[in-house]
């Protein structure tokens, strides 16, 4: 049994929590998959709560979802925590600076919480972190990457059954597609390549038209 959950902290999850356990059972799979990404938004842009919105919903969120159904599955020695995070979370994009870092932080608090189950023995707890390309569930998304062959859209009832299949198999890390996990060699490449490669795969007018439209948004 599942439930889909919106965005909440606290007590109000603690409730929730509850609740769930009351009506469907104890929760077996925790799947954080909460985020929000703000196209062509370069540092200087941006509000602050904007930016804090984006930091307590990619990577705060984690923490208190896994603080408050972690301890349930270290008693009943069994459960498996998943984390959609993004490919940005291991390949950086400009004009994404809040996304990169939060999907950066995904990756290490997930490594970091392997490595803690893992020493305190209580590893039959699985850890899975996915790193998907970007998932054509928004239109402005869609159109943005159009024609884009370096980064292709996926279609989510695709996506969903490869990263089913991984939990299932407990893999630790999940690339889709996978072979974009060869893209990472990038990282060590010197940065004049790296230079080269992110700016000639980037298509400027696009995120100009994306900023002109954010800005006239606020504007209003």
């Amino acid at each position: 049994m599942f439930r889909i959950m919106r965005m909440i902290f606290g007590v109000e999850i603690n409730e929730l929590k509850n609740k769930i356990e009351n009506t469907l059972g104890s929760v077996d799979i925790l799947v954080n998959n909460a985020g929000l990404l703000s196209l062509s938004t370069s540092l200087q842009e941006g509000t602050p709560e904007a930016i804090q919105n984006v930091v307590n919903v990619n990577l705060t969120s984690h923490f208190w979802t896994c603080r408050t159904f972690l301890n349930g599955m270290i008693k009943r020695k069994q459960g498996h925590v998943v984390a959609i995070s993004s490919f940005a979370g291991k390949l950086t994009i400009p004009c994404s600076i809040a996304y990169c870092a939060t999907k950066f932080g995904v990756s290490g608090f997930m490594d970091a919480l392997f490595d803690e189950l893992c020493l305190l023995e209580q590893d039959f707890v699985k850890t899975t972190t996915v790193y998907p390309l970007f998932i054509n569930t928004r239109k402005e998304l869609g159109d943005f990457l159009k024609n884009n062959k370096l980064l292709p859209r996926l279609e989510p009832d695709h996506a969903a059954h490869l990263i089913v299949k991984g939990i299932l198999r407990n893999q630790r890390n999940i690339y889709i597609p996978k072979a974009a996990k060869r893209s990472l060699i990038l990282n060590f490449f010197p940065d004049r390549i790296i230079r080269y490669v992110k700016v000639n795969s980037t298509d400027n007018s696009k995120i100009k038209k994306e900023r002109l439209r954010m800005q006239a948004e606020i504007l209003v």
